[in-house]
């Protein structure tokens, strides 16, 4: 585990204060663990669209005000700051832009500043804050329409515009809401003619993608043409699926090899998978809600990690609300580890029953089988228990998932 020097910044944007009159206290940034929680239809991202080194990072104090501000590039390990309450905010760009290909993606987390106090911030989960778009026609529509064919999605004064050739492509609008009213024109020549169709729609939201549906509506004859005039049809499919794609983000390095993920594939291929093997002896859903174990209880807690290519590494960070650092070394480990390089914590790891060097180094599937671990989660209480698991192949593509436990009386 890494010993980071505790350097206090104080932000430029900070105003000077009074050291005699006003207590500090310092905020770990080192620590920071931000992810995308991908929840959106049909649409597998490509590892370049999660680098996040360009994220900005915003702390914002109780009464609204921006104090500090950075790139997660460029981002310090500790800050010291007045004590009081604060939030902190990761997004992908400044604000929401409308159109193609223009994602935005936004997290907050809140935490508290104490006198002469370290605080670590808890994981920040950014999620899509604005509307991803895209349109399908349908097959006869799509055979009449000339190439002169508009279709303008519109939500307040923000809009974008569709051409024939666009079909099947992703554009975003900001939300003004959690849900919005979409209103949809369609221009252009459609079997000879001049068509202007409008509609609006309801109930578009926040965060969702949206696939408008564009045809015939009425009774269609034997050719399969309309009949009684063209009736154009607008329909919106918008639908989530639980699609989710962490990833972890050591701020203050230049990003490059062990930080973002390389292009070596998409977790959604298949050639990367961390997943709930058995908790109690069923299956169970790795992004789900937390596992509920209670205090003294050994339950079976297993979780299958694949890579077709071959595992390089599997680092795993304990992130706890009472076994502490400390409190792991006493039983011979570290809140942080590889399995394929356990250094020093290879017998306390392999005396759990995890697999260490050569049983994780080229294989394509390994167990991470925690049960041994679960009658230590309950010692201190009631807390949450995270396990982040990062498992990397052998051309350095990456994948990352966090295993949530909650210890119950």
């Amino acid at each position: 585990m890494t010993l980071i020097a505790c350097l206090f910044i104080t932000s430029c944007h900070s105003e000077k204060m009074d050291n005699e009159s006003v207590f500090t206290g310092e905020l770990m940034l080192a620590s920071l663990n931000a992810s995308l929680d991908v929840k959106v239809d049909t649409v597998n991202l490509s590892r370049s669209t999660v680098d996040m080194s360009s994220y900005i990072v915003r702390i914002i104090n109780d009464k609204q005000v921006e104090t500090n501000k950075w790139t997660y590039s460029k981002m310090p390990e500790v800050v010291t700051l007045p004590v009081g309450a604060y939030s902190i905010e990761v997004s992908s760009s400044e604000a929401p832009e409308a159109g193609f290909d223009k994602p935005f993606y936004l997290g907050t987390q809140s935490f508290e500043i104490k006198k002469n106090e370290v605080t670590e911030i808890q994981p920040v989960v950014c999620k899509l804050a604005n509307i991803r778009l895209s349109l399908v026609l349908d097959d006869k529509f799509r055979e009449l329409a000339a190439d002169d064919l508009l279709v303008k999605f519109s939500i307040g004064e923000n809009s974008v515009d569709f051409g024939k050739a666009d079909e099947n492509k992703l554009a975003y609008l900001p939300a003004i809401a959690e849900e919005n009213m979409l209103s949809v024109d369609i221009s252009g020549t459609v079997d000879g003619e001049m068509i202007k169709e409008s509609a609006k729609v309801d109930n578009v939201k926040k965060g969702y993608h949206h696939t408008v549906n564009i045809g015939f509506k009425g009774v269609s004859d034997g050719e399969n043409k309309p009949s009684g005039g063209l009736n154009v049809s607008v329909e919106v499919d918008g639908s989530l699926d639980t699609e989710d794609e962490n990833v972890s983000v050591h701020p203050g390095k230049e990003p490059g090899i062990g930080d973002f993920p390389s292009d070596g594939g998409d977790p959604g291929d298949g050639e990367l998978s961390i997943v709930g093997t058995s908790f109690k002896g069923s299956p169970f859903d790795i992004d789900g809600t937390p596992l509920e174990i209670k205090k003294g209880e050994t339950v079976e807690l297993i979780v299958t990690l694949g890579a077709e290519k071959g595992m390089a590494h599997v680092h795993v960070t304990i992130d706890s609300e009472t076994l502490t650092p400390e409190i792991l070394t006493e039983v011979g480990l570290s809140d942080k580890f590889d399995l394929a390089e356990p250094g020093a914590l290879e017998e306390g790891l392999k005396g759990l029953g995890f697999p260490v060097k050569d049983q994780v180094i080229g294989e394509t599937s390994i167990e991470f089988n925690i049960t041994n671990f679960t009658q230590l989660m309950g010692i201190y209480g009631v807390a949450s228990h995270n396990f982040i698991i990062r498992i990397i192949d052998q051309e350095g593509a990456e994948l990352t998932k966090t295993l949530k436990i909650k210890s119950v009386e």
